[in-house]
């Protein structure tokens, strides 16, 4: 498996407890490993697979499932110069703007 956030946490959302015995961060070697048998892993759709029902499965698991949430976090502190207000201020109006 390749180890990313995303993984982890749509592992924890199903509560899944797997049996690692392997990470990677080379995609394709983790991808061919499964192709052949050789345990599972989780692709992202940037990464063509031509489909081949014979001999693996694929299975599309919705964006809405792999959703992560993410907090700027500093120390209590750390004086915050305009570039880092600037940088809180951009990311937490981006996310009201979305949700109009």
């Amino acid at each position: 498996m390749v180890p990313t956030i995303a993984n982890d946490q749509l592992l924890s959302v199903y509560k899944v407890q797997p049996n690692i015995v392997m990470e990677s961060k080379e995609i394709y070697t983790v991808l061919k490993l499964a192709k052949h048998n050789l345990g599972l892993t989780f692709v992202p759709e940037s990464i063509h697979i031509k489909e081949c029902p014979s001999e693996y499965n694929i299975y599309p698991i919705s964006v809405e499932k792999m959703s992560l949430d993410y907090f700027i976090a500093h120390h209590g502190e750390k004086k915050l110069n305009s570039v880092d207000h600037d940088l809180i201020h951009t990311f937490l109006n981006h996310g009201q703007q979305c949700a109009i």
